[in-house]
């Protein structure tokens, strides 16, 4: 990798070596051209940073506008890694939200059909009022229905 000059060590060495004077003059023009765009970018990327067209560089300085520039930065990505964590807990609690909301579904298809079949189905209970049917043959059924609906 070769080092690039600096345009303050370009300048200096404009200033040492000779040269006509329209080519120092056209490496000058240069630098300062450089400069400016680099004053222009710089200005710029505060500005947006700060969300104006300059003003708050021309009434703080370039040093104070800098210094809370960077700390609008810094508290930007931490606010953005903030919000990624939260989306990623979102999406976390929303998956689990629906495996319940599915287990819901199960439950209630089960106790639809515990219903049509004649059985009594409370939170607590669930016992034959028709035929004394066991409770387990009952259940077993109701899923075995439940896996052919979903097949």
């Amino acid at each position: 990798m070769t080092n690039t000059p600096t345009p303050e060590e370009r300048a200096i060495a404009m200033w040492t070596k000779e040269q006509p004077e329209s080519e120092y003059l056209a490496e000058l023009t240069a630098l300062i051209r450089e400069r400016d765009e680099a004053v222009l970018h710089r200005s710029n990327l505060l500005c947006r940073i700060h969300r104006d067209g300059g003003h708050y560089l021309s009434a703080h300085g370039l040093d104070k506008a800098v210094d809370d520039a960077d700390t609008i930065v810094a508290e930007t990505y931490a606010e953005r890694d903030g919000l990624k964590d939260a989306i990623k807990q979102l999406r976390s609690e929303s998956v689990k939200h629906a495996e319940r909301c599915d287990s819901f579904r199960a439950k209630a298809e089960v106790l639809d059909w515990l219903e049509k079949t004649g059985m009594v189905a409370t939170p607590d209970k669930i016992w034959d009022k028709t035929d004394g049917e066991s409770l387990l043959s009952a259940i077993t059924q109701a899923m075995k229905d439940r896996k052919k609906t979903l097949e």
